[in-house]
């Protein structure tokens, strides 16, 4: 990384193609000297994978009015995600037994309001209860 540009290097989008020094609010946080946080800015990893991390950027006064610098802090977002797919699994798998649940609860109301047991109908997965015709 000596003598290179560590955004051309580094700053990637999802998809894992560059991003212009335009469109990235990180490189705004240094020409203006402004706070940025970005919650997910995608980066080069050294095996040439990508990793999403998460980035604040602060402006650091060195003494003369041109003189400025940068603080960066990056903070892994790995294990954010991983706890955000366990959460979305979980809902999916409430959604579906809330769908089950309800259509439990249907047939229960169906089945209680027939007055008459012969007039209930017969489910094939149902044990059969009522007396051969």
């Amino acid at each position: 990384m000596t003598c290179a540009d560590s955004h051309d290097l580094l700053h990637r989008n999802a998809d894992g193609s560059p991003i212009s020094r335009e469109d990235c609010p990180l490189s705004g946080a240094f020409s203006e000297g402004v706070y940025v946080r970005s919650e997910e800015s995608w980066f080069t990893r050294g095996s040439g994978g990508l990793v999403p991390l998460g980035v604040m950027v602060a402006p650091l006064p060195l003494g003369g009015e041109e003189d400025r610098g940068s603080v960066v802090l990056f903070y892994d977002l790995w294990r954010h995600k991983a706890v955000e797919q366990k959460q979305a699994a979980a809902l999916a798998a409430m959604e579906k037994l809330t769908d089950r649940m309800s259509l439990m609860a249907e047939t229960s109301t169906v089945l209680a309001s027939t007055p008459q047991v012969d007039e209930a109908p017969r489910c094939c997965w149902a044990p059969r209860i009522w007396p051969s015709e």
